[in-house]
């Protein structure tokens, strides 16, 4: 993992950053966020990125005795030949390269999913992924995607 992506994990509750640390082991990972402020939160729900606003989000989470961030979600990617895993749908899909290209990337994505599924599993975590809110393993029912996040379930 580089420097900032070291950085987001830390904002992050203990199990979170135990869970990405293990998967470290397998794939190069990219923290994209842990700990979210007010401002960011309401920048990604003006942007439609996310549904909740402040403070509802698990990224927004707060340690209520020390007042330190600790987030209850993270958004991660795999990275692969030092290029994160983005998905960014193309804006001409007629670009048979670029619609090969999100098409490969997604099943990356997708493949990485269930890398990160196990090794939750294995520790014993109950864990939302944003490709599968409802967690019925069936991905065909999802209504909003958000293939990086993971998310505690308390």
């Amino acid at each position: 993992m580089d420097v900032l992506s070291v950085d987001k994990l830390r904002t992050c509750c203990r199990s979170l950053q135990l869970l990405v640390e293990d998967v470290s082991r397998y794939y190069n990972v990219k923290v994209l966020w842990g700990w979210r402020s007010q401002k960011w939160q309401d920048d990604a729900f003006a942007r439609g990125t996310t549904k909740l606003k402040w403070p509802d989000s698990k990224h927004n989470f707060v340690d209520p005795e020390t007042g330190d961030p600790c987030s209850l979600a993270v958004d991660i990617t795999q990275v692969i030949d030092g290029k994160p895993i983005m998905c960014v749908e193309p804006t001409d899909w007629s670009n048979k390269v670029a619609v090969n290209r999100y098409h490969g990337e997604l099943r990356q994505l997708y493949f990485f999913s269930g890398g990160v599924l196990i090794c939750g599993l294995k520790q014993g975590l109950k864990l939302r992924w944003g490709g599968d809110w409802n967690s019925d393993l069936s991905l065909l029912n999802n209504k909003f995607n958000d293939l990086f996040h993971w998310e505690l379930v308390l």
